[in-house]
């Protein structure tokens, strides 16, 4: 049975949640003014999907899988048909003017290669960078082509106007570069979209002075919203942590390591890397990447000069799984990787720069990197989020039964992308709006409560 999506209706304006509510993620919110709309966000739930998928083994192929199975929502107007493997429909006549992407995170960007080819979309310069890197090193999947969507960039408080709506984006801080809230000013009035978003990144001082987020809630509260629409993933038991403690942990346990680092976070994360690279090149440490977050840093290393992102070709070295036959996108990164003065190095025949490194995404060579054995003292640093369902707290427990029964103690060392509910009420403070509405929770309405409304 279809569910009915969440509808908050303002005189003509009405916002329906078609992905995003009681759950994290998978965000597809529809602002609607008269007999037309815009978007924002094509997410996917990635907790809905992991239910029934494995990633690699067994993912989706053909996109109505995930309609016949209730993992995403049918929106009327929003998605494309297929006359084939690779081949979109050229478009048909929506009442969908454009979608808006706030970041490109998988449970925000997911469904744009289903996105009906009538409909423009709009993302960040850094993030459209990002969003590219990662298809280019993928594997080409025969319904998930984004062949004749076009895509338009935008930078911060850059006003777009699509029909009656005007969109303005503005910069926020997330465990991603080029994340963005958006103001949208309607003939009803404003609304105001947060995206995801915190005040604890690297550039903050504890208070969150410094914050790209602030511009946003400037922003926001000098348009006076009708509705506040904020994600709120980080509601109990939570680890007041700053990524500015991060770099000095992960350098405290490089100063007493004898062995390897094997170390997990976000291939995305770049504020995470700067964070073990500064430590890495404080202690004196190497640090050796997969061929795909490789792809992603130099991208945006070459690409975005405003991001300041650095690699030093003696710090960093690409690796790749030793077999006998690489897909073309992993020939393609490693020629790119040698053209441009880095050492591409192979596992199990490099085995023996292992002592001294930090190994990233080790998960994907862990039998390789054992047929060669790990140097005595070795650890691991488990950097990414913690579990959001029972399936990752099972895969979590393979990877902790691993480590165990190799000898290798794991330490966590983790700052939440997200924002803390402290710094939440403050930003509702400072903004004032008329009434919020909370998304990416699995909590809303206790949350609607804590902040005073509902």
């Amino acid at each position: 049975m279809e569910e009915i999506p969440l509808t908050v209706s303002i005189g003509k304006l009405r916002v329906i949640v078609h992905g995003g509510y009681g759950e994290i993620g998978g965000n597809i919110i529809e602002v609607r003014c008269g007999d037309s709309s815009i978007v924002l966000d094509l997410g996917l739930s990635l907790a809905r999907k992991n239910r029934i998928y494995s990633w690699p083994t067994f993912d989706v192929e053909d996109p109505g899988e995930l309609f016949r199975l209730g993992i995403a929502r049918r929106v009327e107007g929003l998605y494309t048909s297929w006359t084939g493997p690779y081949n979109p429909s050229e478009g048909s006549e929506t009442h969908i003017l454009a979608a808006f992407i706030s970041h490109a995170h998988a449970d925000h960007v997911y469904m744009l290669p289903q996105l009906n080819r009538s409909i423009t979309a709009y993302m960040g310069e850094t993030a459209a960078i990002i969003y590219r890197a990662r298809r280019e090193a993928s594997r080409r999947r025969r319904y998930w082509v984004d062949a004749g969507i076009e895509i338009r960039t935008f930078r911060s408080f850059q006003r777009i106007r699509v029909g009656e709506f005007t969109v303005t984006p503005v910069h926020v801080d997330h465990s991603i570069p080029g994340a963005y809230g958006f103001v949208v000013d309607t003939p009803e009035g404003s609304i105001a979209y947060t995206g995801d978003y915190r005040l604890h990144g690297t550039s903050e001082s504890y208070d969150g002075r410094g914050s790209l987020t602030l511009d946003f809630v400037e922003e926001a509260a000098r348009h006076d919203p009708l509705l506040l629409i904020t994600e709120a993933t980080r509601f109990e038991d939570v680890d007041l942590e700053h990524e500015r403690n991060v770099e000095a942990k992960v350098a405290s346990l490089l100063s007493s390591c004898r062995g390897t680092v094997l170390a997990t976070f976000s291939e995305t994360d770049v504020d995470r890397f700067r964070s073990f690279y500064r430590a890495a090149e404080a202690e004196g440490w190497r640090i050796l990447i997969p061929l795909r977050h490789f792809k992603i840093l130099h991208s945006l290393e070459k690409m975005d000069r405003r991001l300041g992102l650095r690699l030093d070709r003696d710090l960093v070295t690409p690796y790749y799984r030793g077999k006998e036959r690489l897909e073309k996108w992993e020939r393609d990164v490693i020629e790119e990787a040698s053209k441009d003065g880095f050492e591409v190095a192979s596992f199990p025949e490099d085995a023996g720069r292992l002592r001294g490194a930090i190994v990233l995404g080790f998960d994907a060579v862990r039998r390789e990197i054992m047929r060669s054995g790990l140097p005595r003292g070795s650890m691991a640093i488990l950097s990414h989020s913690e579990p959001a369902d029972e399936e990752g707290e099972v895969e979590l427990e393979k990877l902790l039964n691993w480590l165990r029964n190799y000898s290798i103690p794991s330490y966590r060392i983790h700052c939440s992308g997200h924002i803390y509910m402290k710094d939440l009420a403050r930003v509702v403070d400072e903004v004032r709006p008329r009434d919020v509405l909370v998304v990416h929770s699995e909590h809303p309405d206790v949350i609607k409560r804590y902040l005073g409304f509902g």
